[in-house]
């Protein structure tokens, strides 16, 4: 099994604490670096590789011993490459498993049964495929085609439970559907649209496990809102979609943190920063919105949040010119600080 059951967009965090990003530039190709220390200042980017052609998020994993594996599309194919040795080189790209051609969507990874990698990925005929490992370490088999009739679009969100089923929510004509696995590493049931008055979603979702194994999920909505719906218990269905914000102008897919109290945290972008929110008691309505960090550079892409060093909250999200703008909390619980560009 791994610390990370579902990739992260571009950013990974180490057993020791170090952070690494993950982007594609304009030239089309991946580039990497990573703090020095847990905390401190990063090094100098890397090219990850060459030829170009590489577009899109970089899905991100991390298995148990601490090698990272990167997922990323080119040519209408996904690409994979991973470290040989946790802090490692890359090894070759590779295009993963057979008959998957026709690629239009980022990849979202996950570890399902047996620690095995799943890929999935949006086709060119708007439906959902999906690929798996043979086995954990092994090479990967053929694309499947999970949903039909088309309509699909964007990334997929993605859940692993304790019983490594894997659950996936994706966008379909201003609504959020979503099928689960009967079983682990089996096939999934009838997608269905999720929750109650849920019409008008804008943005790809992002789900997360909430107060008591409840999964909840977050869009923007197309009046430029935030808007999140919860199960009604755990392996439930969910309740009535709720709008979190208000004054409108919040834009693109959501990140999302869950602490130890099972408190839930949302960053997204307005206005060209990031903006959040925080439930003051898990399961209870958000607190106030408000900008993170001071001295935000113009942010032109969804942002992704990890814990740090310390458990304090980093925000990382494109900005301008081929860049990454980063902020840190000073402190676990506390304000942000400066935002800097990476």
């Amino acid at each position: 099994g791994s610390p990370d059951d579902v990739s992260r967009d571009g950013v990974v965090v180490g057993l020791d604490g170090r952070i690494s990003l993950y982007v594609v530039r304009s030239g089309g190709d991946v580039w990497g670096r990573s703090q020095q220390t847990a905390g401190g200042s990063f090094n100098a980017w890397q090219q990850l590789s060459s030829g170009g052609g590489f577009a899109g998020q970089v899905a991100v994993l991390r298995d148990d011993l601490n090698r990272v594996a990167l997922y990323v599309r080119r040519n209408g194919t996904i690409y994979g490459a991973s470290q040989k040795t946790a802090g490692g080189s890359f090894g070759e790209w590779i295009a993963i498993g057979t008959g998957g051609a026709g690629v239009v969507g980022d990849p979202r990874a996950v570890y399902g049964v047996g620690g095995r990698i799943g890929i999935y990925a949006l086709n060119g005929a708007g439906n959902l495929s999906g690929v798996s490992q043979t086995a954990a370490g092994q090479g990967f088999g053929a694309w499947q085609v999970l949903t039909s009739d088309g309509g699909y679009v964007g990334k997929p969100a993605a859940l692993v439970d304790s019983q490594q089923r894997v659950a996936l929510y994706m966008r379909r004509n201003g609504t959020i559907y979503g099928a689960s696995q009967k079983t682990a590493g089996g096939s999934f049931g009838t997608w269905a649209a999720m929750g109650v008055s849920g019409a008008g979603v804008a943005s790809d979702p992002m789900a997360v496990y909430g107060i008591g194994g409840r999964i909840g999920i977050y869009v923007t909505n197309g009046a430029g809102n935030v808007a999140g719906v919860t199960q009604t218990a755990a392996g439930q269905g969910f309740g009535t979609w709720q709008v979190l914000t208000s004054g409108g102008g919040y834009v693109g897919r959501p990140t999302v943190l869950v602490d130890s109290s099972e408190r839930v945290a949302v960053y997204v972008r307005r206005d060209g920063t990031v903006y959040g929110a925080s439930q003051p008691v898990a399961g209870g309505s958000f607190g106030t919105w408000a900008a993170r960090g001071t001295d935000s550079p113009l942010i032109t892409g969804d942002p992704t949040a990890v814990y740090g060093v310390g458990k304090r909250i980093a925000i990382y999200a494109a900005s301008t010119g081929d860049t990454i703008g980063g902020v840190n909390q000073q402190e676990a619980g506390g304000s942000f600080g400066t935002w800097v560009l990476l």
